[in-house]
């Protein structure tokens, strides 16, 4: 511990001087007994000095100051936008190679904490599987669901996916830090667009491409001059085992900028002081009561000790997070989602309400869950709002099982996406069936602090369900009609969340996404500056410590 101010240390030994050795005008009355003379003249007694000195003591040592300081090395990393694009045809499982190719990802993600990664997968058609993103967990959670075959698997739309990775990078700042990895055991099968359109449009985003060739079938001339040309370079993985080494030497390539600087961490204890001091100034208050000029005085020195204490101590003011606000969007996709109640059904008109939602405020950060009997991650969340458009441009429901809605899943699929103590908004577009328990299911989201915004997309009088070219009917053959549940409503007012009606009007997308911004923008707040604890104002302290300096210690000694 030191002291900030210790040069404010001197003015104890003059006070004591001063106290000392200033006379008072005229000669004093000498009397042989003091006390008794103090006690009858109403002059101070010695213990009161006492208490007196010990409150200029304490406030002499707040103007000094002591602190304690704790110095810490920052490291401040500039990170890579790195875009995985991933083969995912048939031949991907011939000897495990999706499998390693997987793995060996899973271990690269973990290696890139300070990068934005994005996934894209292509076969028959390039798909974007995860938008660029920090988000770690979501994306690891996407991968690891992904099999061959999830977009066909027939073809290989190499240069789709090239031409498309690119787009990827159109809101990353910077240029040279922009790096696409390639994973592939074929050749273009595809070829909707041209070799040289995909390098041309590499080039123009200066993206550096490595490719990764697997297996025998690739073609080493066409991977070797796209790498080439981005200024990338190319690596020939005959057997899938070599892919780790490969994956750690594209790593060590592309290390993480780090820059460091020190900033010290200071810890005042003068409002420690205070408060002792402010407490004997009162008590003194009391004991001179009777003394109008000498309680005054005391009263108003209090008061600026008061002031000292409570007055603002924070240096530096707190900036909005750039990560923006958290929203995670759940969409139901069971069969009742087919009903057109809604236009055109319901699962669309809940798409363009999610469109409007993620266009309303570029301060949301996105993230897209479906839901029917389980749950899927379609995206983290992200503020790339342009990729989760896309997105929902090309979602396809095949090969997802649409029976019914698990409501449970959801709940447990979103608290993932918690990140620490803060509460996590949930918006939810879905019809309310599936919901068995309103106020369990509550509960179970409270307990994981997720609040809930429930968007109903059907009607209370309902519609039938297509299927093929006639109507879903059940097991009795009757056709089935699905209508709202009232127990969506019931829900939100279990769980003390936002229930919204669908309505045509899409100023409800921008009212909410206001709402969701006002409500937890807030805990998004961060403090710019580390070191942004300052110590109490010390102008009152010395106001309060003049008070006690001259009226109690010159002027009562001359009236003496």
């Amino acid at each position: 511990m030191s002291f900030a101010a210790p040069w404010f240390l001197l003015l104890i030994p003059l006070y004591w001087v001063c106290e000392r050795y200033c006379r008072p005008a005229s000669e004093p009355l000498r009397l042989s007994n003091l006390p008794l003379a103090e006690r009858a003249l109403g002059n101070t007694p010695r213990w009161e000095r006492w208490l007196r000195r010990l409150i200029v003591v304490l406030l002499v040592l707040a103007l000094a100051d002591p602190v304690t300081r704790k110095s810490e090395t920052l490291h401040q990393a500039r990170g890579h936008a790195v875009a995985l694009l991933l083969d995912a045809s048939y031949s991907m499982r011939e000897g495990g190679r999706f499998d390693i190719a997987r793995k060996v990802l899973l271990d690269f993600i973990d290696r890139r904490p300070k990068d934005r990664i994005a996934l894209e997968v292509f076969a028959d058609y390039a798909y974007l599987a995860a938008p660029m993103s920090y988000e770690k967990k979501g994306l690891k959670t996407i991968l690891a669901a992904l099999e061959p075959g999830v977009v066909g698997g027939r073809d290989t739309a190499l240069y789709e996916a090239l031409f498309l990775g690119a787009r990827l990078f159109k809101k990353e700042e910077g240029r040279s830090n922009r790096v696409m990895i390639l994973l592939t055991d074929g050749i273009d099968t595809v070829g909707n667009i041209p070799l040289e359109a995909a390098i041309r449009e590499l080039k123009r985003a200066h993206i550096r491409v490595y490719t990764v060739g697997v297996g025998d079938d690739f073609r080493r001339g066409v991977l070797e001059k796209i790498a080439r040309s981005t200024g990338g370079r190319f690596y020939d993985a005959r057997y899938p085992e070599a892919l780790a080494n490969i994956y750690r030497r594209i790593d060590t390539l592309e290390r993480t900028r780090i820059k460091t600087g020190q900033v010290t961490h200071t810890r005042h204890y003068a409002p420690w002081l205070l408060w002792p001091a402010l407490g004997l100034l009162l008590w003194l208050t009391w004991l001179r009561r009777r003394q109008k000029l000498g309680a005054l005085t005391a009263l108003l020195a209090s008061a600026l000790l008061l002031w000292a204490l409570l007055a603002p101590r924070v240096g530096a003011g707190a900036s909005e997070d750039r990560r923006g606000v958290p929203l995670l969007v759940a969409l139901e996709c069971s069969r009742a989602m087919d009903a057109r109640d809604l236009y055109p059904d319901r699962f669309h008109f809940a798409l363009h309400k999610i469109r409007t939602l993620i266009g309303a405020s570029n301060r949301l950060r996105v993230g897209l869950l479906l839901f029917c009997g389980r749950s899927y991650l379609l995206a983290p969340p992200t503020k790339d709002h342009e990729a989760l458009e896309t997105m929902l441009d090309h979602l396809k429901l095949e090969g997802i099982d649409r029976r019914g809605s698990d409501w449970n899943a959801l709940i447990r699929s979103a608290a993932r996406f918690r990140e620490g103590n803060a509460t996590l908004p949930l918006l939810v577009f879905a019809t309310g069936e599936g919901i068995e328990d309103p106020a369990l299911l509550a509960e179970g989201a409270g307990n994981r602090r997720l609040d809930l915004f429930l968007y109903a997309v059907a009607t209370p009088k309902g519609a039938t369900i297509p299927e093929g070219k006639g109507l879903l009917r059940n097991e009795r053959g009757d056709v089935i009609v699905s209508r709202l549940s009232p127990d969506l409503r019931r829900l939100a007012q279990e769980s003390g969340g936002i229930y919204l009606p669908a309505s045509l009007d899409d100023g409800d997308m921008e009212r909410l996404a206001k709402e969701i911004i006002h409500r937890y923008g807030r805990a998004q707040k961060s403090v710019t500056a580390l070191n942004t604890e300052q110590a109490p104002p010390r102008w009152p302290i010395l106001l309060a410590l003049a008070l006690l300096f001259f009226p109690w210690g010159v002027w009562m000694r001359r009236r003496r």
